[in-house]
């Protein structure tokens, strides 16, 4: 997986958020007790453009995927501490 340097992302723990250089930003939102499952924004996901072809498509999409869960990983991470792996991705 192609990581993300931490630069790469802002962290706004009073909003539970992460937003990355390109604008790509993920939300935890509370869980079952003191869990978090962490989402991202759909209208700060990248649409693909008109012409790409297949495998462009697919590559975007696992490197949005790659992104997502980076941005996922750091904001819970800040959240529930790395010692309490007591979170999900959706």
């Amino acid at each position: 997986m192609d990581t993300a340097s931490r630069s790469d992302w802002t962290l706004d723990l009073d909003t539970a958020t992460a937003t990355h250089v390109s604008g790509l930003t993920v939300v935890a939102l509370p869980g079952r007790g003191d869990r978090y499952r962490a989402v991202p924004l759909t209208g700060t996901l990248p649409v693909p453009g008109e012409g790409l072809s297949k495998d462009d498509c697919e590559f975007l999409t696992r490197l949005v995927c790659d992104r997502v869960r980076e941005g996922c990983t750091l904001l819970l991470n800040h959240l529930c501490g790395p010692a309490q792996p007591r979170y999900a991705y959706h």
